[in-house]
């Protein structure tokens, strides 16, 4: 039965939808049927079969099961030529390749959800068409349909908040609307509708920054890039962003002034049953001058190591804490217990933003971020949560990216230089401004970074340290005359 399905598959596929390649010329050609690369994968598929006993182990969790198919059926199409000529490890791979397929078929992730489940959906709808399996292709649509509603928000940011995950959906989405398009000569306008929507809210939130912001679970290499995107949803489905400064539903926000760009998260870290990639980074901000960013989040350097917890902690991001509390509470590499009590922005404008939360433990945060003449000027308002001005501890913490290499200049400020260059950034506590009497002290410590999965960076992080009563503590950050 394995066999005689898998010899019915199509001649369509996921594509790749790099716009440089979806086409691949001569040269392309050449290079990816080299021997040495078709040796290499044929061995690497054959050696999957004989080690992975259907259906035990990790190699046929749902998640990786739908990762590896489409990978495989790319693999296949740059390989066309050589499968032609080798019909004996072509057949046997049709047969794992379906039965891999029908094992996701019945394993769906439907108790985790998120992105994990859009992977299932994704993967089943493309090998349903490829095999022809038309009862089960509209099962799953409808199921799909389903999830484009649930997982890309009005605002078009993915429900998970995290934008690595954002541009592994947009990719997905891309790729059921080639298969979509060549079969059917069509693309559903829902899909359509959602696709464009997420690129508008990559492509802004990415705009001015010079890297991916990272908010929960991201980090670079893993998805593509938004700029790639952008190219083949222009190439292959004729879209292009539109850009836009304000994504209430998910909570975030950018300023802009002349060629500073910040991005602030002033919303909820994702819905109460999907928080499996969720930071307690609220009200944190990043901040990049020309593209090159400047003030940053720590990252997500691995899921599985003992700097798990650190990476998503408060003290991780460009927010602050009271008496080393967690805005929320974080255990295992994808848990969270008791959740923040609330998050809501109090204003908004071109050039200022106001959001408040409250705490797993009841505390106020109150921040108000203004970007004005080239001036970021952060104002914290911090209560305790019995509302009755007693003294507690807090800490406003800011993140230099690893390329800027801070100095205390003796005042409680800061210069912080980039490397190799002569641009200087001044970040200055504003003691004498406080609204409420307070002992307060700035430190410059070594912290974690990481832009990638799995390396770790080192940077520095400014902490201004005061105990207070209830009260404002505002701080500054501006280029420095002598680098304007």
């Amino acid at each position: 039965m394995i066999a005689l399905a898998a010899a019915h598959m199509e001649s369509v596929g996921p594509q790749r939808i790099d716009p440089a390649i979806g086409g691949i010329g001569d040269d392309s050609t050449v290079a990816i049927s080299d021997s040495q690369w078709w040796q290499t994968f044929r061995t690497h598929v054959s050696s999957w079969i004989s080690a992975c006993e259907y259906p035990h182990g990790a190699a046929w969790h749902p998640y990786t099961t739908s990762l590896r198919l489409v990978n495989w059926q790319i693999a296949r199409e740059l390989f066309s030529d050589r499968l032609a000529l080798d019909r004996e490890f072509d057949s046997l791979m049709q047969e794992s390749m379906y039965l891999q397929y029908r094992h996701l078929l019945v394993n769906q992730e439907k108790r985790l959800l998120g992105n994990h489940y859009f992977e299932n959906l994704k993967t089943l709808l493309i090998f349903s068409r490829l095999f022809r399996e038309e009862q089960v292709f509209d099962r799953v649509w409808r199921s799909f349909e389903k999830q484009l509603c649930e997982q890309i928000l009005s605002d078009g940011v993915h429900v998970e908040r995290s934008l690595m995950y954002q541009n592994l959906v947009i990719e997905g989405m891309i790729r059921v609307a080639l298969i979509l398009k060549q079969s059917d000569g069509r693309v559903p306008a829902i899909l359509t509708e959602k696709i464009q929507i997420a690129l508008d809210a990559a492509a802004s939130l990415d705009h001015g920054m010079g890297k991916m912001p990272f908010f929960n679970d991201s980090a670079e290499g893993t998805a593509r890039s938004t700029e790639t995107l952008m190219e083949a949803c222009q190439w292959h489905l004729g879209l292009r962003p539109r850009l836009r400064n304000s994504f209430p539903q998910a909570g975030y926000y950018k300023l802009y002034d002349g060629e500073v760009a910040v991005m602030v998260d002033a919303g909820y870290p994702g819905p109460s049953y999907l928080l499996g990639h969720a930071h307690s980074d609220t009200l944190s901000y990043e901040l990049s001058i020309s593209e090159d960013p400047v003030i940053v989040n720590s990252g997500t350097y691995r899921y599985q190591s003992q700097l798990r917890s650190w990476f998503r902690s408060t003290e991780a991001h460009n927010t602050a804490m009271f008496s080393g509390h967690e805005q929320m509470e974080h255990w295992a590499a994808h848990r969270v217990g008791r959740q923040l009590k609330s998050v809501r922005v109090l204003e908004f404008c071109k050039d200022r933003l106001t959001a408040e939360l409250i705490s797993q433990y009841g505390e106020k945060h109150q921040r108000t971020i203004v970007l004005r003449d080239g001036v970021l000027t952060v104002s914290d308002t911090l209560a305790d949560a019995t509302g009755n001005n007693g003294q507690f501890d807090a800490l406003t913490l800011i993140h230099l990216a690893p390329q800027w290499q801070a100095c205390p200049e003796g005042d409680g400020s800061f210069i912080a230089v980039r490397e190799g260059s002569d641009d200087e950034v001044v970040i200055a506590s504003m003691v004498d401004e406080m609204d409420s009497p307070s002992e307060s002290r700035s430190e410059l410590v070594d912290a974690n970074y990481s832009r990638f999965f799995g390396v770790l960076e080192h940077n520095h992080m400014v902490r201004f340290c005061f105990s207070s009563q209830n009260g404002t503590y505002r701080y500054q950050i501006a280029r420095s005359k002598g680098s304007q």
